[in-house]
């Protein structure tokens, strides 16, 4: 299961990729850290959400 850690550490382009699997449009002034917050909101918890979370090894 990725952690909110290993999400972070992920490159933009995986970050951006995720984000557009996951139905985020992502705007051209988004930073990485918009990115990631975003995802992480739509995901919830790693503790509540753990299939979402367990899904994103996917993008290891």
């Amino acid at each position: 299961m990725m952690t909110k850690t290993d999400l972070k550490r992920q490159p933009v382009s995986s970050l951006k990729r995720i984000a557009n699997y996951m139905g985020i449009i992502v705007p051209r002034d988004f930073s990485r850290d918009d990115i990631f917050e975003t995802i992480c909101d739509r995901l919830g918890s790693p503790e509540e959400n753990r299939v979402g979370w367990w899904l994103l090894d996917q993008w290891k």
